[in-house]
């Protein structure tokens, strides 16, 4: 094989190789944009549990003594903790 045909076969595959490199960053990308949205979602969801926990355990121990249940009394869990 002569130096001309080597240097082909080693720029195509650097073509190869920079195509996939472009592909991986495009995974990247959508990856970081989907795990954006997720932290927004827990943020949302653990932001939405803390205002309704203390009104829940309001509810929760008042159904309980109302109907006479002799469960422990306590309160939600706490997922801010976690």
């Amino acid at each position: 094989m002569d130096i001309n045909t080597k240097l082909d076969l080693i720029l195509q595959k650097l073509d190869e190789l920079l195509e996939k490199n472009k592909v991986n960053d495009e995974k990247i990308n959508n990856l970081e944009f989907s795990c954006n949205k997720m932290n927004e979602h827990i943020n949302f969801v653990e932001n939405t549990y803390s205002t309704l926990q203390a009104p829940l355990s309001f509810v929760k121990k008042n159904v309980e003594r109302l109907m006479g249940t002799n469960y422990q009394v306590t309160n939600l869990p706490s997922i801010k903790d976690k």
